[in-house]
């Protein structure tokens, strides 16, 4: 990605050496600043910034068709959904603080680039449960939804050794693949029981399968799948043998409307839905959709307007086997607004109305404000 404005012709020249070398280095700060308007109201800032060298083995005279990557990512800050204490997190930001290697892996291709395999540790959500017309929003139920999220699968800031692979044929039809080993047991959901109470080993499975069409010849990008995963773990049931194994599907589908209400660049739309094991979960459903619009103004054909909304339905149990009295769904209804100041840089400022936080029918709903600024190169 170039760098944001104009490069210092030393700083061109080093990029260009690198790249020629066959390494690609990348840099991504993102920061939040945010008012809540919940119980007395509260405000912070928190910040993500992340790291990353790629190497091209062909570039660099080794062998054709692989990439080997290191990304490293810093958090720091305290977020909104802290003191909200929402399930679907305001900011897909806001994660544990600190600094780690949050991936670290090698990725072979063949037939052409058509098919892909990696093995190392790596975030799931590169190649799975990905909706590009959803990347515009701050909410994190619009990139990993929170039936999937909330079993802890390899995904920042917690990810774990894996192989992953995947197949995209000629006419659109894909199939994505991931096995990790033994998930962190602090990822693991209330209520998992013991290691070996049931046979399980803490492996983590998922697949997802469908159709594709990026962004050519003028077309639109378009996509539909479908996909489940498995996590081979106990569950305690008081009085009750362990339940093993915890699964969930979902499905997704994202394109552009025939209409475009005045938006130079058109009007895309997305649709997420999935469920969980509901006597395993806190979440057992969640749906989300969500539009975008860019160039609404004719003179900013870059901007990016937004709007979504996302529903995840509790199961009645926060650890299994324990009823909550007083749930109810909890949603989120998102309106942002992307401007691009320049390459590399942009300034989203965006707000957030939570009806029922954490599920909680009597708690009241609350307004969350959030100015968002990205920089990369």
């Amino acid at each position: 990605m170039p760098p944001p404005g104009p490069a210092t012709p030393a700083r061109t020249s080093l990029l260009e050496r690198l790249a020629g070398a066959g390494l690609e280095v990348s840099f991504a700060l993102t920061g939040d600043a945010y008012l809540s308007g919940a119980r007395e109201g509260r405000s912070g800032a928190l910040a993500l910034a992340e790291a990353g060298v790629a190497l091209d083995t062909a570039a660099a005279g080794l062998w054709r068709g692989g990439r080997a990557v290191v990304v490293g990512q810093w958090i720091g800050g305290r977020g909104p959904s802290a003191s909200l204490g929402d399930a679907q997190v305001v900011s897909n930001i806001e994660m544990t603080p600190g600094a780690r290697l949050s991936e670290v892996y090698l990725e072979q291709t063949f037939a052409g680039g058509r098919g892909r395999v990696a093995l190392g540790r790596q975030d799931i959500t590169a190649h799975l449960a990905v909706l590009e017309h959803g990347a515009v929003f701050v909410n994190s139920s619009f990139g990993l939804s929170p039936e999937f999220a909330q079993v802890g699968p390899s995904t920042a800031p917690a990810t774990f050794p894996g192989l992953t692979a995947g197949w995209a044929a000629r006419r659109g039809a894909y199939v994505e693949a991931a096995a990790f080993a033994h998930l962190d047991r602090a990822a693991a959901p209330p209520g998992t029981a013991s290691s070996g109470a049931c046979g399980d080993d803490g492996r983590f499975y998922a697949a997802e399968a469908g159709w594709s069409r990026p962004v050519s010849d003028g077309a639109p990008h378009a996509k539909f799948g479908l996909g489940g995963w498995h996590h081979a773990r106990c569950y305690e049931r008081p009085g009750a043998a362990p339940a093993e194994g915890n699964s969930g599907v979902y499905a997704l589908a994202e394109g552009r409307l025939p209409l475009s209400l005045g938006a130079a660049g058109g009007l895309d739309a997305f649709v997420h839905g999935g469920v969980a094991n509901g006597d395993r979960n806190a979440i057992r459903q969640y749906v989300g959709a969500g539009v975008a619009a860019r160039g609404v103004f004719r003179s900013r054909p870059d901007d990016v307007l937004g709007f979504g909304v996302a529903t995840a339905r509790p199961s009645g149990r926060d650890v299994p086997g324990a009823s909550l009295p007083g749930l109810a769904a909890e949603s989120s209804l998102e309106l942002t607004y992307r401007v691009a100041l320049r390459e590399g840089l942009a300034l989203q400022p965006d707000v957030q109305y939570v009806v029922r936080p954490g599920f909680a029918a009597t708690r009241p709903r609350a307004w969350v404000f959030v100015l968002r600024t990205d920089l990369s190169f």
